[in-house]
């Protein structure tokens, strides 16, 4: 859909007071995946974010069509989801113009005013910790009823969950999603599965890493698991402000995911409650035995933080990316998780020496030449009391 001209029938551009459905367009919002969102006005006035498919159902083309049956899709699972807390509700959904097969299909869904991404959220200004945690909890919980009926997120990232300004979350995103008969939609190799790569599970990385050395595609089934190691990144950013693999390059990214365990969240902040990264860093294992089984387990495990001894009442803030202590060049990275579990709980009181990085010792001048430079000093000085004679 390459046609941008403002007309009250291409989705990519309606004119606002134009009617789809029982709903009136008021202003776009964006474009991507497939799709164009609106700010519109349902029955009663009631506020609702619209999304408009670009393409048309009958399309011939596969790529337009693939295109076509995820939004499809995606309007299903928000219907299976409809009612969940922690996931944007679905309002209404048909097709526009018409139900023919030019039509376009549309998803209206519930508009969270004054809306913020999580991390936003968490570091435009200071809020009582166990707010933040009970919005983990509906965010876990979240997770878990999803997993119970079969769906997958598979692109669960903190740009896709959104908080109201009572910190309340909101998946707002399923474009990747993948439930019970949706596999064939996007194929069984690493490679093929859509997302966000900062985001990936350690074993989905692994089978990519596979892909690449055997050069030939290897299949790959994604499981629940990959969506509880997302919720851990995301958990990651919440306290810190930082992705857990900011130091890999691009090309790097899968085989830190893969292989490489991220500092402890509260090496960058030392406000971090100990709970919170306990149980972010189990949700980051590389191993998804060693993670959370279920979502369910991730909010039960929080919910009893508040029966620890933690001040659960003071206020916390997410530190901005560039206020976050950074590692220092001359410390190590150590293998062993006992050595960095051990530098972590120092702190900024841990002083880590390798030979390799000590600055040789400056030598010291030696004497013969230390007493040439006093002599030749004497000699000028006499010279001028001389001259002054």
């Amino acid at each position: 859909m390459d046609d941008l001209s403002p007309t009250p029938v291409n989705p990519a551009w309606l004119l606002p007071g134009t009617r789809v459905g029982e709903y009136v367009i008021r202003r776009a919002l964006g474009r991507g995946d497939g799709q164009m969102a609106y700010l519109a006005e349902g029955p009663g006035r009631r506020p609702a974010v619209l999304k408009v498919s670009l393409f048309p159902k009958g399309e011939r083309d596969s790529e337009t069509r693939l295109v076509h049956q995820r939004f499809l899709r995606q309007v299903a699972f928000f219907l299976q989801l409809d009612g969940v807390p922690g996931v944007a509700r679905a309002l209404s959904h048909g097709m526009y113009p018409d139900t023919s097969r030019t039509g376009h299909l549309y998803l209206a869904q519930e508009w969270v005013p004054k809306s913020r991404t999580i991390v936003d959220w968490s570091s435009e200004e200071p809020r009582p910790l166990n707010i933040v945690v009970c919005s983990w909890v509906m965010l876990a919980a979240a997770c878990g009823e999803m997993a119970r009926r079969g769906i997958c997120h598979r692109d669960l990232n903190a740009g896709n969950v959104l908080m109201t300004p009572r910190g309340v979350p909101k998946i707002v995103d399923f474009t990747s999603g993948l439930g019970p008969g949706t596999e064939r939609l996007t194929g069984s190799s690493a490679g093929h599965v859509p997302g966000t790569r900062a985001s990936y599970s350690p074993e989905h990385c692994e089978a990519i890493l596979e892909e690449r050395a055997a050069r030939r595609q290897v299949p790959f089934q994604y499981l629940p698991a990959g969506d509880l190691h997302a919720l851990g990144v995301i958990f990651y950013e919440v306290l810190t402000g930082e992705h857990p693999f900011r130091h890999a390059r691009s090309e790097q990214i899968y085989e830190s995911i893969a292989r490489e365990m991220p500092e402890r969240p509260r090496t960058l902040n030392p406000d971090v409650p100990f709970g919170l990264e306990k149980v972010t860093m189990k949700l980051l294992q590389k191993k998804p035995e060693q993670r959370y089984q279920s979502g369910e387990e991730v909010a039960l495990d929080l919910e009893a933080l508040f029966s620890t001894g933690e001040d659960w009442g003071r206020p916390f803030r997410t530190p901005p990316p560039s206020q976050a202590p950074a590692r220092s060049p001359t410390t190590p990275t150590f293998t062993s998780p006992y050595v960095s579990s051990a530098i972590a709980r120092a702190g900024s009181r841990a002083i880590v020496v390798r030979p390799e990085t000590m600055a040789p010792a400056p030598r010291r001048p030696r004497l013969v030449l230390r007493v040439l430079v006093a002599v030749l000093v004497a000699l000028a000085l006499a010279g001028l009391f001389l001259f002054a004679r």
